[in-house]
């Protein structure tokens, strides 16, 4: 499961992310996104958080 909120991510969106077990990708357009949890769960994506993909 992943969540890919409307707005800018904030802290406390990472911090719960990050502890139940989500996705979190935020900036998405196009064929690009900036994964601030979770981002092994994503083809693609390496690296420290927050990654761009």
């Amino acid at each position: 499961m992943g969540l890919h909120p409307l707005s800018g991510v904030s802290s406390l969106a990472i911090q719960l992310a990050e502890s139940h077990g989500l996705t979190l990708i935020g900036y998405a357009r196009d064929r690009r996104m900036t994964v601030y949890a979770h981002g092994e769960r994503i083809r693609g994506c390496s690296g420290s958080i927050p990654m761009n993909c």
